[in-house]
């Protein structure tokens, strides 16, 4: 039996201070019972999700949702997109695309790769704060969906 309560939110995300700010804020909320597994980049995403079988036998649950930021060098987050929605067993779990750009041709292009939404990344640390806790809230606690592949 999988433990929706305790299913992971994973966070691909190449800015450190932002990672941080993610992490704080998700494990912060009230009820919070999610770990926050942070993935560095998208090659580090794709290792993890796609090519290691670290994720096949070192997490015996899906995520509950995935933060992916869209801007990242080497691999970019519409690359790790893709990859996500290709695999059976993850393309099911919702995807949240992070960046600091509104530019619309970006949120075209990740909503036809399969995003489930697109958040951007403020510029005050308020304003950031209640979008990332409001997405948190909404994916860990409102939405039903977990309850049907976690």
């Amino acid at each position: 039996m999988i433990d929706v309560d305790r299913a992971p939110v994973l966070l691909v995300e190449d800015e450190e201070d932002h990672a941080r700010f993610i992490v704080r804020t998700i494990t912060a909320l009230k009820g919070n019972t999610h770990p926050v597994i942070h993935l560095k980049n998208g090659k580090e995403a794709l290792d993890f999700f796609i090519k290691n079988s670290r994720y096949q036998e070192g997490m015996d649950r899906l995520p509950l949702f995935i933060l992916l930021d869209i801007n990242m060098p080497m691999i970019d987050g519409f690359e790790v997109l893709e990859e996500i929605k290709k695999n059976e067993t993850l393309r099911m779990v919702p995807v949240i695309m992070l960046t600091t750009t509104s530019r619309a041709e970006d949120i075209k292009r990740a909503l036809n790769l399969g995003a489930n939404d697109f958040i951007v990344k403020p510029v005050s640390f308020s304003d950031f704060t209640d979008k990332i806790r409001q997405l948190a809230l909404y994916w860990g606690f409102v939405s039903d969906i977990k309850e049907i592949f976690c």
